[in-house]
């Protein structure tokens, strides 16, 4: 289990090194962050935010929970109103192509 504390100790010390993300596993993003020096500071202000919910997905991976659960269970209460679809007629759909084609040809 990895404690928040030492994850936001990690980033306020050797963040722009990328401390905080060899300490979570994230060896690439913890090179990334060597090279670019934090991402030139945007990637530790982001992760400033969201370093909380980081440490919460790896021990909950470690642990083998299951991290989407509570997602999949907001996204299955989603309702989207959507008016029926309107029949069109079997005319309107049906136009002679050369027509069409004609009439873009003359700029009509």
């Amino acid at each position: 289990m990895k404690s928040k504390g030492t994850a936001y100790l990690l980033w306020l010390f050797l963040g722009l090194v990328g401390g905080h993300c060899f300490y979570l596993g994230k060896a690439g993003k913890g090179i990334l962050y060597i090279c670019t020096l934090g991402l030139g500071g945007i990637g530790l202000i982001y992760d400033l935010f969201t370093l909380g919910r980081q440490v919460d997905i790896y021990n909950a991976i470690k642990s083998g929970k299951n991290v989407n659960n509570n997602m999949n269970t907001n996204m299955n209460n989603i309702v989207i109103n959507v008016p029926p679809q309107q029949a069109v007629p079997v005319a309107a759909t049906t136009a002679n192509t050369a027509d069409i084609a004609a009439q873009n040809f003359e700029g009509k």
